[in-house]
């Protein structure tokens, strides 16, 4: 099973092949102002996006759109990238911005003007939570739903249209279906959850469970059945939401995933 040091690293190898930036600048950031003597503001870093960044092992199996621009933050470092044709724009957008206010609207309000010109529509921010093995044997004292689990691509056993999120509708030899969850009420499949491989060691969850049997910890079962296979298989299991979507981001924390 994957160690916490070993989940942070190969998030922090990810982002870097994703954005351009060195993993030491993801991880402390750039250079900082002088705002508080306890709490000195990093400044935002704009880099350009690689252009082999799918080739990249770690680069996540999406993506590769082209303009592009992503701005990410671990709490240490911000990093603002964009492909070749915006990074001159991005830079002079974030010219001096401190990391606290890399996803304010004014920001990403410009950077979304500029995209539209191009017919580009920018999209989030989105938090993404991360499982670690520490958080997850926190849970083992719980009470759940009984949890089924199939390794591997279930094939045409579920209907994807009942499940948007469990369920991929656009399968690819890239991204493949790790495993699937479900639990059940008599014969009903009532909840279902698969863990995609983004990348050979970044592994997302998405989720269903059917509106009335929602709040019955189904979803919280299925998620950290999921996030503890992915571990034991030396891959980090993660989960995003939109800032919306609370129930989500409620589901990921009871599970026992940590913002990363």
């Amino acid at each position: 099973m994957l160690t916490r040091d070993e989940i942070n690293s190969t998030i922090l190898q990810t982002l870097s092949a994703e954005t351009g930036a060195a993993v030491h600048e993801l991880r402390v950031g750039g250079p900082r102002l002088t705002g508080s003597p306890l709490s000195p503001l990093s400044i935002v870093q704009v880099r350009e996006m690689p252009t082999d960044r799918i080739d990249n092992p770690h680069h996540r199996r999406f993506g590769g759109m082209n303009p592009a621009f992503k701005a990410v933050t671990t709490g240490g470092g911000s990093i603002v990238s964009a492909t070749s044709g915006w990074v001159s724009r991005v830079e002079e957008i974030y010219s001096g911005a401190t990391g606290d206010l890399m996803f304010d609207p004014d920001y990403l309000g410009r950077v979304s003007t500029m995209a539209q010109a191009d017919g580009v529509a920018i999209i989030g921010p989105y938090p993404r939570f991360v499982a670690y093995p520490k958080t997850l044997a926190a849970l083992e004292h719980r009470s759940f739903p009984d949890v089924e689990l199939i390794v591997g691509d279930p094939g045409d056993r579920f209907d994807p249209s009942d499940w948007p999120n469990g369920l991929t509708t656009t399968p690819s030899p890239d991204r493949q279906t790790k495993a699937v969850s479900f639990v059940r009420n008599g014969s009903e499949v009532i909840g279902l959850a698969s863990i995609f491989a983004d990348s050979a060691m970044m592994w997302q969850i998405g989720l269903d469970v059917k509106l009335e049997h929602r709040g019955k910890s189904i979803g919280t079962a299925m998620t950290a059945q999921l996030a503890r296979f992915a571990l034991e298989n030396s891959a980090v299991a993660y989960y995003g939401a939109a800032p919306s979507n609370l129930p989500s981001i409620r589901t990921a924390i009871s599970a026992g995933m940590k913002l990363a």
